[in-house]
């Protein structure tokens, strides 16, 4: 039976400063641990999804993970915030975007990377339950292949969970193994997943609950 593999991959301190940022006192981590930890779930993997205690591009040998893991053949999809996590070949990249937050001058540019790199994208933004979230507009106004609305958790720079969780994609979209369950909001709506923390550890769920 083939498996999903999320890897919370280790990474500098991230300076973009979100308001919701769930790892905001988590960084650094064991890459070594975490490569070993992957190469051990790699036989019968249906596809990689890589995210981070920071910005996941930032991590030293993201680069060359996604490398390795694209000559094996494996699908290698992505959470971020920044172009600088956007490469060539990706399934999809999950964008993570909210509006009066630095991701609204970080998210339009990954977009505008990841079209010119032909890669699918999907909106993140979270729900802190005090507004309506239309995904159909989201989607249309970011031209983007899909809208994931998370909840928002008490972890971070957070102290309490709001809202819902939900996504949407437009018929055409091809994401692949969408959405993956391996934050705790999303385990109830996503394809379960073998998770990876940044100490190489296996966890339950990424994120600080990790």
């Amino acid at each position: 039976m083939k498996k999903v593999v999320a890897v919370q991959l280790p990474a500098p301190y991230c300076g973009i400063g979100c308001s919701f940022c769930r790892t905001a006192n988590e960084h650094g981590g064991d890459v070594s641990a975490v490569r070993r930890a992957l190469s051990e779930q790699l036989a019968d993997c249906e596809e990689v999804y890589l995210t981070s205690v920071g910005e996941t591009g930032n991590c030293a040998e993201f680069q060359d993970i996604v490398q390795m893991l694209q000559e094996r053949g494996i699908p290698v999809s992505v959470l971020c915030a920044t172009a600088q996590s956007v490469v060539a070949g990706l399934k999809r990249v999950e964008i993570s975007y909210e509006e009066d937050e630095p991701t609204a001058f970080t998210a339009p540019l990954a977009i505008a990377k990841a079209r010119k790199l032909g890669v699918p994208v999907v909106l993140s933004v979270v729900d802190k339950g005090n507004k309506a979230i239309n995904p159909q507009a989201l989607t249309e106004r970011f031209n983007v292949s899909g809208v994931l609305i998370r909840a928002l958790q008490a972890e971070g720079h957070s102290r309490s969970c709001h809202g819902h969780s939900s996504f949407w994609v437009s018929d055409s979209a091809e994401l692949g193994a969408f959405p993956v369950g391996a934050y705790r909001e999303l385990a109830s709506i996503g394809v379960s997943a073998v998770c990876i923390d940044h100490l190489g550890r296996q966890v339950q769920y990424l994120g600080a609950a990790a």
